[in-house]
């Protein structure tokens, strides 16, 4: 199994991946893209595992990647810096090599990537909470 690690923003994105053929360690910067996506990956041995940064563009990204017939974990973003405390400053593909790292000790901090059908669920709830916050504001704007 090919392990992979991706740093992902909006337009450009950053992957880390180590071919188990070869023993060979790759960084490659890439289009947040699907088809620059596909053509980055594509010389990279099957089956891959795919470690995503959360943030958000990954569901885009984990979407994408699973449709390619890749297993995906999503990292929590929030835990990744205390395993970069002290060290170089980070760069995108500095944070792709730690994420490939980690999910290599099986030590990658991990979050919930929400089905498609819970897409409006989830808009709801925000809704929700943002009409609470008002209402417990009251009509002059400040708390109770």
């Amino acid at each position: 199994m090919t392990q992979v690690a991706m740093d992902v923003h909006k337009s450009h994105s950053t992957l880390a991946a180590l071919n188990p053929l070869t023993g060979e360690s790759v960084v490659r910067r890439f289009l947040t893209d699907r088809n620059d996506l596909a053509r980055k990956l594509a010389d990279l041995p099957r089956p891959l595992m795919v470690a995503v940064e959360s943030s958000r563009h990954s569901p885009a990204m984990c979407r994408w990647l699973q449709a390619m017939g890749a297993q995906v974990r999503l990292g929590n973003a929030a835990e990744l810096p205390r395993h970069t405390k002290g060290k170089a400053p980070k760069t995108d593909a500095k944070d792709a090599e730690m994420m490939l790292k980690l999910m290599r000790l099986d030590e990658l901090p991990q979050c919930y990537l929400a089905s498609d059908e819970l897409g409006p669920l989830s808009a709801f709830m925000v809704h929700f909470f943002w009409a609470l916050l008002a209402q417990a504001a009251g009509p002059d704007g400040v708390g109770p």
